[in-house]
């Protein structure tokens, strides 16, 4: 049973100092280098532990026995079946900046600190962007979904449709340089790095970097949440993909069909970890997002579950 609960244009250049953990010490004169972030090898799960690119939509291959107690049900008005949608109202326009970084492939966009991995397998694609430091925070706007457009410009293009992209790594600060004069990403600034194919639907890729509004909007997700497993049988680790609504995901819990709901904390970006006991037990999952907004995904894998499978839920967010 699934049941869920009501989530410059001129005076910048065209110059930036920051390549992943290279720093430069003078500005360059052209576009933006890669500011993308990849944790390091001791963030990650041993090789033994990466999931493989595909995932399991499960049903189930045996009766699940764990009903959830009545308090763990929303009242009959609050039901919503999983495969109904509703728009979602927009936040307001917000200014900020936007840059790029790598080519036309958006080939350095795979991977990043938020953990989803190859995003075309995950299902991002190259509508991506990495986010200045304050606006990342802690890894709790992975998955957010923003619309932007390019203002006050004269590198917008004219007419230029706004665009829709999801918040999948880090754009790190540069503390050598001054976050009006490279250090883009630098606190207290709100910033995307685009993917380049994202930026050059809104404007002219040599301009470098130029003024955007933005705002937070509904990611209109299709299909279930996934739960992408790693770790073992007592320590496990779940990278959430493909959320709905807001698309971020702020807290999560999970449930055994012989525990109670153990709270999970965020290990990096995405990832959720509990230490606990879970193997040989079918699994439920409760999130809820920056907004306040819970889902209760009941029964997402089967008993004996293994790490390296991405599991569908029948739920989401609604968008």
């Amino acid at each position: 049973m699934t049941t869920k609960l009501a989530v410059v244009d001129g005076s910048y250049g065209r110059s930036y100092g920051h390549n992943k953990h290279r720093w430069y010490t003078s500005p360059s004169t052209s576009y933006t280098p890669s500011t993308s972030y990849t944790p390091s090898t001791s963030d990650m799960p041993s090789a033994s532990d990466t999931p493989s690119a595909s995932y399991t939509p499960w049903t189930s291959d045996a009766p699940y026995t764990d009903t959830p107690s009545t308090s763990d049900i929303p009242s009959t008005s609050d039901v919503v079946p999983s495969t109904s949608y509703s728009s979602s109202s927009s936040s307001a326009w917000q200014l900020a900046h936007a840059t790029f970084y790598g080519d036309e492939t958006a080939s350095e966009t795979m991977g990043g600190a938020c953990g989803y991995g190859n995003l075309h397998d995950s299902g991002y694609g190259f509508e991506t962007a990495a986010l200045s430091t304050v606006m990342f925070n802690n890894g709790k706007a992975c998955g957010a979904c923003y619309e932007i457009k390019c203002v006050e410009s004269k590198w917008c293009f004219a007419n230029a449709p706004s665009i829709k992209i999801t918040a999948t790594n880090l754009c790190p600060p540069n503390w050598y340089q001054a976050s009006d004069a490279g250090g883009w990403c630098n606190p207290p600034r709100s910033h995307f790095d685009l993917s380049k194919p994202m930026f050059m639907k809104i404007a002219e890729w040599t301009a470098g970097i130029v003024p955007v509004n933005y705002r937070k909007v509904s990611c209109g997700r299709q299909g279930g949440i996934r739960f992408q497993f790693q770790g073992n049988p007592y320590w496990l680790l779940v990278v959430v993909l493909n959320v709905g609504g807001d698309g971020d995901v702020s807290e999560m819990w999970v449930k055994g069909a012989q525990t109670d709901w153990i709270s999970m904390s965020r290990n990096w970006g995405a990832s959720f970890q509990a230490f606990s006991k879970l193997g040989g037990q079918p699994l439920s999952f409760k999130l809820q997002n920056a907004v306040g907004e819970t889902v209760y995904a009941y029964n997402v894998c089967p008993t004996y579950w293994s790490t390296g499978q991405t599991y569908e839920a029948n739920t989401n967010f609604i968008n």
